[in-house]
């Protein structure tokens, strides 16, 4: 019985000792999401990077950072970078936002959906993903529009809740 104690004191500070860089790694996402509002990619970039690097492991597929690296890429013109990062941040939504509502979660998909199909156009092999959402309950502005101005969408209680399959 104190072994057992003993080892979950020791995965306690084992854990412990990433909250710095968990912490650093919050406040350059939010300082990058920021940066895409005012539509600074390069600085966008560079702050996404400094993310991945100050990541314990698994703890970038845990936020949007995957989704936002793919905006900033599209809108950098790197096009492979983007097709590649959107399924992956696509499929991990669903449990990423634990605190998201599924309307937000709906959108956060047909956003990286969009961020997938551009991307794949612009390389000449145009491809879409199936994330299982009805998009007429959607609108379609609000997605783009929080593309454009700020990540991630506009965070409602009171949304409406898209009907997901």
């Amino acid at each position: 019985m104190p072994q057992r104690g003993f080892s979950r004191l020791m995965v306690a500070l084992r854990n412990l000792k990433h909250l710095p860089a968990v912490v650093r790694m919050a406040v350059e996402l939010v300082r990058a999401q920021k940066d895409v509002a005012r539509q600074d990619y390069l600085s966008a970039e560079r702050r996404l990077v400094r993310i991945y690097g100050l990541a314990p492991p698994g703890t970038v597929e845990s936020t949007t950072t995957n989704l936002l690296m793919a905006v900033v890429s599209l809108r950098l013109g790197n096009f492979q970078v983007a097709a590649d990062l959107a399924p992956t941040a696509v499929s991990s939504i669903g449990s990423l936002r634990v605190s998201a509502n599924p309307a937000e979660r709906a959108y956060l998909q047909y956003a990286g959906r969009l961020v997938f199909e551009e991307a794949t156009r612009r390389l000449g092999a145009p491809k879409t993903i199936n994330v299982s959402v009805d998009y007429e309950d959607l609108d379609v502005r609000r997605v783009r529009d929080s593309l454009k101005n700020a990540f991630p969408v506009h965070r409602s209680r009171a949304a409406v809740i898209p009907q997901i399959h």
